[in-house]
């Protein structure tokens, strides 16, 4: 069976430096995938990017096929590189979301 995910992604227009700084102009950004059948080791890597100008504040993986679907990893894109691969110390605004999954059906 093929599962279906689809990688959410909220991104926030840069806002005024104020005391009670507020979110205004927020996008949400989707990309739908289909996650293959396949062995259980083959993982299927998703992401999602910032339309210029903007920054990801969160982000997030759904589907309805949960029952057939594993996720391992889930987190921010820096400079379009994924979370794990960042060296410690100061960093841009993260400008994506990735996920991995597999198809465990």
């Amino acid at each position: 069976m093929n599962g279906f995910a689809r990688i959410l992604l909220v991104l926030v227009a840069p806002v005024a430096g104020t005391a009670h700084a507020q979110l205004t102009e927020t996008t949400v950004v989707t990309t739908r995938v289909s996650i293959p059948a396949s062995s259980p080791t083959t993982w299927t890597d998703v992401s999602v990017a910032c339309p210029v100008g903007l920054t990801a504040l969160s982000g997030g993986l759904d589907s309805p096929d949960f029952n057939y679907i594993e996720v391992t990893t889930l987190a921010p894109t820096f400079a379009g590189s994924v979370l794990v691969s960042q060296a410690n110390g100061t960093r841009s605004a993260a400008d994506g979301w990735y996920a991995s999954v597999k198809n465990i059906d």
